[in-house]
């Protein structure tokens, strides 16, 4: 269960990021992106329909495989907002190891989403969205069951995309 200084800190960051000018929608879902001139303008949601909610930066953070972030058919693995670069492995064999509780952890569990050196994701041809940042189980390079950094990697990369983004505005401006 939720501590209350976790639930205080919770409701902290909440207000500040209001406060910032951040948006937040609980249980709502993105479902595309309106892109001018390189950029995400707009996002896209269930609850929004064919109206966009419009951005000056986006961060994809939905997870992989168990949440919905990355879809995997018979044939390949995609991201579904954004329809980004993906590492993978082509041939579906590959995917998993011989044997379920294999002490080298299973392949598709690296599978993710490939970013730049500033964490902005790569449109299908490679090139960087400039203010579109990801973070957590949807980035692409690590098997967080095998290794035990999930939470790891979901804390320090949302720190750094938070970095990011606050320097980019900063440059904006």
């Amino acid at each position: 269960p939720p501590s209350l200084p976790g639930m205080r800190i919770d409701n902290g960051l909440k207000r500040r990021f209001a406060e910032l000018g951040g948006e937040l929608s609980s249980g709502d879902r993105a479902t595309g992106a309106l892109f001018e001139e390189g950029r995400i303008s707009g996002l896209y949601t269930v609850s929004g329909g064919r109206e966009p909610l419009f951005t000056r930066y986006a961060v994809l953070a939905t997870g992989s495989f168990f949440s919905g972030g990355l879809h995997a058919s018979s044939q390949a693995v995609s991201e579904p907002v954004f329809n980004l670069k993906i590492h993978s492995r082509e041939n579906r064999k590959d995917w998993s190891s011989e044997t379920f509780f294999s002490r080298k952890g299973h392949p598709f569990l690296e599978f993710g989403v490939m970013t730049d050196a500033k964490l902005r994701g790569l449109d299908e041809k490679g090139r960087a969205i400039p203010n579109l940042y990801c973070a957590g189980s949807v980035l692409a390079g690590y098997d967080p069951v095998s290794e035990g950094s999930g939470g790891g990697v979901s804390i320090s990369t949302g720190y750094a995309v938070a970095g990011q983004i606050l320097r980019q505005s900063t440059e904006d401006a």
